[in-house]
Order: C-alpha cells, then sequence, then structure tokens
C-alpha cells in the first residue's frame, strides 16, 4: 500500500508541473509579439492609412507603442468610434488631432494580431552591422524594383497571377518595345489594329491602367526587374558575434520553442521519477523487482500522457502550418464601411483600385 501512495502523489505532482509548465507557454506565447506576422498584418490591414515612418491618411506609427499604452491601442485599434462615444479623453484627442477623421474599426483582429502589429512598430530588431563585400545590386533594379511598388503590384506578382498575369521573365515572351507601348498606353495599342495587343486584351476581363507618366527609362528599368527579380546585397559579416545568434535571440518566437523543449524535458524527466520510485511492486506481501522500461512502457498513467502530448504538439504544429496560409481570396470588409470615402478618393486622390480591384470595371 505504500508504494500505491507513493505512486498517487507523484502521479499529481507530474499532473500539476506539468500544467503549470504548458500554462507557463501559452502565457508567453500569447505576450510576445510575432514581427513577421505583424509586418503582414500592417501591410494588409492598416497600409492604406500608415506608414511607420511618416504621415500619410493618419499618423505615422513607429514607436507608438513609446506614446501609448498596449491595452488602450488594443481597444482602440478594434473599436476607436466607440472608444469616442464613451468618452474616452485620449480617445477624443486624437480623434481631433486628426482632423476628426474617423479611423476603421478592426474588430476581426484578436489581442494576440494586434500585439503582434505593435512589435511590427517597434522597428527592425537590432542586428550586428556587417561589412559588405564589393559586389552590389544594379542601382537599375532598385529603380525598376520601386517602378513596380508604385505602380503594378496591386494587379501584378512576380512569381504568380494576381489579377494581372506573372511577370517574372515577361521579357522573354515579349518583346522589349512592344512592351513599353503596352505599359503606356495598351487601350491605344489594341485600337491600332495589333493583333498581340487584341489578343492579350481578349485573355483578361478586366481592362489594364495606362501609364503615360512613365518614361522610357522607367520602362526599362522596370523590365529589368522583371528579368532578374529581388537580388540581396552580399554581404561579409565581420562582427565577432554570430549575426545568426542573434537572429535567434530576436526572434520573437524563439521563447515559445524554448518553454515546449523545457516542457517535454521536464516531462520526461518526472517520468522516470515515476519509473523509478514505482518499479518494484507487492505481490502477496512481498517485493518483485521489475525493470523500470517495463514500468514506464505498461503504466496507463504515462501512456496516456504521452498520447496527451502527442496530441497537443500534433494541434500546435497544425494550427501554426494553417496559420500561414494566405486567407485574402474571397475577402468581405465589415459593413458598413466606416471610412469616408469621400476623404480617401476625394481628398487624398488614391486611386480607387488601391482597394477594390474591381472598380475599373464597376457599372457605376
Amino acid at each position: 500500500m505504500k508504494s500505491v501512495k507513493l505512486h498517487r502523489q507523484l502521479s499529481r505532482l507530474v499532473i500539476n508541473s506539468l500544467v503549470f509548465l504548458l500554462l507557463f507557454s501559452l502565457n508567453l506565447s500569447a505576450q510576445e509579439g510575432d514581427v513577421v506576422n505583424g509586418e503582414k498584418l500592417f501591410k494588409s490591414t492598416c497600409a492604406a492609412c500608415h506608414r511607420l515612418d511618416k504621415k500619410l491618411v493618419g499618423p505615422a506609427l513607429k514607436g507608438v507603442t513609446d506614446r501609448r499604452e498596449q491595452d488602450w491601442l488594443i481597444s482602440w485599434i478594434k473599436d476607436s468610434p466607440g472608444m469616442i462615444k464613451s468618452g474616452d479623453k485620449l480617445a477624443i484627442q486624437v480623434f481631433e488631432e486628426n482632423n476628426k477623421l474617423p479611423m476603421t474599426p478592426n474588430p476581426q483582429l484578436s489581442d494576440q494580431d494586434i500585439i503582434d502589429i505593435l512589435a511590427y512598430t517597434k522597428g527592425e530588431p537590432s542586428v550586428p552591422k556587417a561589412t559588405l563585400a564589393s559586389q552590389e545590386i544594379d542601382p537599375a533594379l532598385e529603380r525598376g524594383k520601386k517602378v513596380f511598388k508604385a505602380n503594378c503590384v496591386a494587379c501584378h506578382k512576380l512569381d504568380k497571377k494576381l489579377i494581372g498575369p506573372a511577370l517574372f521573365k515577361i521579357g522573354e515572351k515579349r518583346d522589349a518595345e512592344w512592351l513599353k507601348l503596352w505599359i503606356k498606353d495598351n487601350a491605344a495599342l489594341v485600337a491600332s489594329g495589333d493583333k498581340l495587343a487584341k489578343e492579350v486584351a481578349d485573355s483578361t476581363p478586366i481592362a489594364m491602367t495606362a501609364f503615360p507618366q512613365l518614361s522610357d527609362q522607367d520602362i526599362e528599368d522596370l523590365l529589368k526587374y522583371f528579368e532578374v527579380g529581388d537580388v540581396k546585397k552580399v554581404t561579409v559579416n565581420t562582427t565577432s558575434v554570430s549575426a545568426g545568434n542573434e537572429e535567434i535571440f530576436n526572434n520573437p518566437r524563439t521563447g515559445v520553442w524554448t518553454s515546449l523543449g523545457l516542457t517535454i524535458l521536464a516531462f520526461l524527466l518526472l517520468s522516470l521519477i515515476v519509473a523509478a520510485t514505482t518499479n518494484k511492486k507487492i505481490v502477496e506481501g512481498e517485493e518483485e523487482e521489475e525493470s523500470m522500461l517495463k514500468s514506464m512502457f505498461l503504466s496507463p498513467f504515462l501512456r496516456f500522457l504521452v498520447l496527451v502530448f502527442f496530441l497537443l504538439g500534433a494541434a500546435y504544429l497544425t494550427f501554426g502550418y494553417f496559420m500561414q496560409v494566405g486567407v485574402d481570396t474571397g475577402y468581405q470588409p465589415i459593413q458598413p464601411i466606416a471610412f469616408s470615402h469621400a476623404v480617401h478618393a476625394g481628398d487624398n486622390k488614391i486611386d480607387c483600385q488601391y482597394c477594390h480591384s474591381s472598380a475599373k470595371n464597376s457599372k457605376t
């Protein structure tokens, strides 16, 4: 009976320890901001009105966590009109400082989503500087990339079809001079009777925007970018501290994996303790030796714990995988639209296609 009581006490110790470690890991995960996810959310949710380093429609957001409390920011981002109506003094002050321009509420964002966005607004993590090698990126590529981001990204990607076709290596399929004419005024090219232009125009129901403001040099830089794609500078790290190690320490999710690893190690250690203290059993008043491994594998309690940890780990990895999947297809904004279109498209002269890809062919 003594060994049975000891087994029960250790079982309770194992369960309580594992519950504590699991909750500790989840708490770390919830409190840390994921900069990578924050950047994605910022670009999809905030970039139409905000920049990190300068005022756009709304104020610059870099370092906003130094100026406002996190809990207040979470409430403000989720429902700024509600905070203003509630009489929150700071909310009213921010509203008046920005010409009483209402901010779009974002109730679809979770607290963790907003924490991730706020982590991104703190700026890039500090990484030791590396000495650049002599190889530099062609300035034409940089200029072409800027032209692409300013004029093309609403409808095109380099590597896959968006509204328009993928543009990587497009110069191998079309003549450069023809592409210049097409980009500057595709409608005029179609009207001139150009067979290829008519074929391309008929292949898509959406007419391409004309860009007569682009110079020949702009388009040449753009075509060079289409040919090469994104290229990073070659660097040689001459610092004594490994940048790779710094990346690990600055990675906001590193603490989660560390906690998960510690949880698993603690589980194994406690399992060994249980097995070591229960490898003897009383049979008719006498103790009979039993191997530690046999005790571990035959113990229903330990098998149950292994199953629970396996299911939790599988669920965690599956959830992480699916969170990487894009969910933009079929997106429908919350109605009614709270943002003033008169200000966005009227006063600020922002092209409707920046937010609405169907605006070009709208019947209204």
